[in-house]
């Protein structure tokens, strides 16, 4: 029987290898800049979602200050309802046509008065060169306006009415609100008739 000095080397050494662990950092990074990109698109999206939903609410909201215009020219006239309602036609027709669209705000001492009186203090601002809305913020609440006073923002509203022949106690008011939104322009459109409620 031979005896053998020389054992077999059957120990391999274990770790990872230049090529595995480059592989791995790869492989990694991949997958984290996926979610990095995720959540910066995610990011993006809520900020149109939130532009979007305010140009919403303007929209509308110009709609309720023609129906509030309405309504206080009706109720001035008390002893005619049937000439308040005249008296808002005439001026918003006259004031608010698709040749040269509207706004409506509050007060505002800035603010060219267009057609005479205001009542509740709700005035027409000509848009033909735009209507820019400025944000007011104060203690907190802030609020939309066309004050010179506040910081403008990149939303504009244009109101235009139009009146039906066949119908003359029925109004069509159509508030659109435009925005920049990256690199295209983006609006909402809301129109709906105001009645002669009387």
């Amino acid at each position: 029987m031979a005896i053998s000095f020389f054992k077999k080397n059957t120990h391999k050494e274990k770790g990872f290898t230049m090529v595995e662990v480059l592989v791995a950092v790869t492989l990694f990074s991949i997958a984290v800049a996926g979610v990095i990109t995720a959540a910066v698109q995610g990011g993006i999206n809520i900020n149109y979602a939130k532009m979007r939903l305010t140009a919403n609410y303007l929209a509308q909201e110009g709609i309720e200050l023609m129906r509030a215009k309405r309504d206080s020219y009706v109720i001035d006239n008390s002893t005619d309802f049937e000439s308040g309602w005249n008296a808002f036609a005439t001026e918003a027709l006259a004031n608010c046509t698709s040749a040269g669209p509207c706004d409506i705000d509050v007060a505002d001492t800035s603010t060219t008065i267009v057609g005479g009186s205001a009542p509740l203090g709700l005035r027409y601002i000509p848009c033909v060169s735009g209507c820019q809305i400025t944000y007011e913020g104060g203690s907190g609440l802030g609020y939309f306006s066309h004050s010179s006073l506040g910081t403008p923002t990149q939303y504009t509203r244009r109101i235009t009415v139009v009146t039906f022949p066949l119908s003359p106690d029925e109004l069509q008011v159509t508030s659109t609100v435009t925005w920049q939104e990256g690199t295209s322009t983006q609006s909402v459109i809301v129109s709906e008739s105001l009645f002669n409620w009387y």
